[in-house]
């Protein structure tokens, strides 16, 4: 992916206000190759061929793991994520295996032990708690990882 790409995505009219803040969010990480290698550090020796993005936004997070071969879906209730999402792996990665739906992390429409990796990035304090963390866990194969990521503590106090 070249900056110039980024740049020309970066400047595209008529977004709306949330595809403008999911566009800018996508485009911090997708420039980040050290954020990129930090989303994969201690998870070298899993065997990692299917990963869950619950709370996905655009889903930038499944960016390392689709490019190492991992075949990734973003679930998030809001239906213009997923949409404005595909959009970017399309126009940046067509090649890398990211697939989008809607539905909530409380009710995640996926048989059971069927990722090898759940990724949920600040999404959990937005949840009921309980019945996501239940839904992750059942949707995770036996030996497979939960990847939570929440706020600084200091983000919740500024609240």
């Amino acid at each position: 992916m070249s900056r110039g790409r980024i740049g020309d995505v970066a400047n595209d009219a008529g977004l709306t206000e949330y595809e403008d803040y999911l566009q800018r969010e996508w485009l911090m990480f997708a420039g980040d190759a050290a954020r990129q290698a930090e989303a994969l550090r201690g998870l070298e020796a899993l065997d990692c061929r299917s990963v869950l993005d619950v709370g996905t936004g655009a889903g930038q997070e499944m960016i390392p793991f689709a490019a190492r071969g991992a075949t990734c879906v973003g679930v998030d209730i809001s239906l213009a994520s997923g949409s404005f999402g595909s959009r970017l792996f399309k126009r940046h990665h067509p090649a890398l295996p990211a697939y989008f739906t809607t539905a909530s992390a409380e009710n995640l429409p996926f048989p059971a032990a069927a990722f090898d990796l759940v990724l949920c990035r600040v999404t959990i304090p937005y949840t009921d708690n309980r019945a996501a963390l239940g839904e992750m866990s059942r949707v995770l194969r036996p030996g497979g990882v939960l990847l939570l990521k929440t706020h600084h503590p200091r983000y919740y106090t500024r609240k």
